[in-house]
């Protein structure tokens, strides 16, 4: 059996367990609003249910374990200590620009070959 917890350590836990929390939630708010995912899209990619979703994205009371933080950096697409890190991870990238034109003669007959 491990040590006795003193109020004090008991305490520092507590602190420890809301800042790991805040920035959970912080880092998983981010990254949701830059793929532009609601917050049900965000719990099917993560495999969570939308109720545990929203109390990890609010820090409400939650005990996520390792399988869920897991899950919730597979479903981002980034790593778990990005999840976890003091400062936010990168910004998950969306595509920027126009989509590529589709193959073929351009509009303006360019590019068309003559016989």
């Amino acid at each position: 059996m491990g040590r006795p917890l003193t109020d004090d350590r008991a305490a520092a836990i507590a602190t420890l367990h809301a800042q790991v929390a805040d920035r959970l939630a912080a880092h998983v708010y981010r990254l949701r609003q830059a793929k532009g995912w609601s917050q049900e899209e965000a719990a099917w990619h993560a495999a969570r249910g939308v109720r545990f979703y929203q109390r990890v994205e609010a820090a409400d009371a939650i005990n996520a374990t390792l399988n869920t933080v897991a899950r919730l950096a597979l479903g981002f697409g980034v790593d778990v200590v990005d999840l976890l890190a003091a400062t936010p991870p990168p910004p998950a990238r969306r595509p920027r620009g126009r989509a590529a034109a589709p193959a073929g003669p351009r509009r303006d007959g360019a590019g068309v070959r003559r016989r």
